[in-house]
């Protein structure tokens, strides 16, 4: 009986062990795949945004394009204005009314500055003029930034 108990404790023991064994195998391979799919989800999240703000840049590029495409007398009118205040400087006495005129306008609305970066951004077609106006507040809308950061960020992923 006891080479009997000895045969079948070992097997008993054997399988125990085998069984342990798989489970940790297992647990780990479950653990390794769990963390390449939530890598793979962050990656394609990167990457959405990414593909979003590519699409927003085309639709910005595309938005200037049809604003040069349709300028006209609107434009030569803003370049006159924009020159008054250059021209007025090397006349002697109208740097005073120029001072005034800066000032005014600084004291104007928000809303009203905003508007009139917005008259000029769309007659030149110059988009990125709405950002140099919200700078003044300390506000920067560039996404040229936050798209660097983004492939900073996939890179960082794909590096590990």
């Amino acid at each position: 009986m006891s080479v009997l108990s000895t045969i079948l404790g070992s097997s008993i023991v054997s399988k125990a062990v085998d069984w342990i064994a798989e489970w940790f195998t297992t647990r780990k391979e479950t653990k390794k795949a769990e963390a390449e799919m939530k890598m793979k989800l962050a990656e394609a999240k990167t990457q959405a945004q990414i593909d979003l703000y590519k699409t927003g840049l085309v639709g910005d590029i595309a938005w200037e394009k049809n604003a040069q495409d349709n300028s006209g007398w609107k434009d030569e009118m803003l370049v006159l204005v924009f020159s008054l205040p250059l021209i007025g400087g090397f006349i002697p006495g109208l740097d005073v009314y120029i001072d005034r005129g800066f000032h005014a306008f600084d004291s104007m609305p928000d809303w009203y500055q905003a508007s009139i970066g917005v008259i000029v951004a769309s007659v030149f077609g110059v988009r990125k003029f709405s950002d140099l106006m919200s700078m003044k507040k300390g506000v920067n809308l560039s996404r040229i930034d936050e798209i660097k950061a983004l492939l900073q960020h996939q890179k960082e992923l794909n590096d590990r």
